[in-house]
């Protein structure tokens, strides 16, 4: 299974996450990104389903999800 996960680089605390982002990167099955605007939040979800990802998921910002 292919994994996607977009990450909000302005959300939460910089030093939390980037221990996970360490942790992430050890999984082959996983591509972590982090879109600087809301047109490029589009076009990586765009080019994750492109690339036949399994699993696209949004991670950070105010637990809102929009559509």
């Amino acid at each position: 299974m292919r994994i996607c996960i977009l990450h909000n680089p302005s959300a939460g605390h910089a030093t939390d996450f980037r221990s996970v982002q360490q942790s992430l990167a050890m999984r082959d099955d996983l591509t972590l990104v982090e879109p600087t605007s809301p047109e490029a939040l589009y076009e990586a979800v765009a080019e994750a389903a492109r690339e036949g990802y399994d699993v696209i998921a949004a991670a950070g910002g105010d637990r809102a999800p929009r559509s």
